[in-house]
């Protein structure tokens, strides 16, 4: 019995460096060369936004090496909106872009929508005319 336990034992700590992971030296040092490669590998939407992005720098700011996807979902999903805010419009899947519709064009006015809500010293003061800068439209500041 003793010597089952002390070959467990022998085994259980001769594997620890392979559950550690099988990290090349290149990798332990800089993964994100191998990251992009991946990535070019194995989603072409996501290389193309690394290539849309013109900040390289911010999309490799979100890898991290000691992840298993290396934060690629991440960096493709921050660079999304990173892309959006530049170019004012959403990029699409198999290219070019839609524009971005206006933030607050679909909203009513807020002394339309008054009404629907309680009387409260927030209603009189954002949403009813007289008093409220913003009745009429929202302000050019939230746009």
């Amino acid at each position: 019995m003793r010597r089952l336990l002390r070959s467990i034992c022998f085994v259980a700590v001769a594997c620890v460096p392979l559950a550690a992971g099988t990290h090349s030296a290149a990798e332990v040092g800089d993964c994100r060369p191998g990251a992009i490669e991946r990535l070019h590998a194995s989603a072409p939407e996501g290389f193309a936004i690394y290539q849309a992005i013109k900040d390289k720098k911010f999309f490799l700011s979100w890898i991290s090496c000691g992840e298993a996807q290396r934060g690629l979902p991440t960096a493709v999903h921050e660079s999304v909106h990173y892309i959006t805010a530049e170019a004012d419009a959403f990029p699409l899947v198999q290219g070019g872009q839609l524009k971005r519709p206006h933030e607050v064009s679909a909203f009513f006015a807020p002394q339309l929508i008054a009404g629907k809500f309680r009387a409260s010293d927030f209603v009189t003061t954002y949403l009813r005319p007289g008093s409220s800068s913003s009745s009429s439209d929202f302000p050019l500041s939230a746009r």
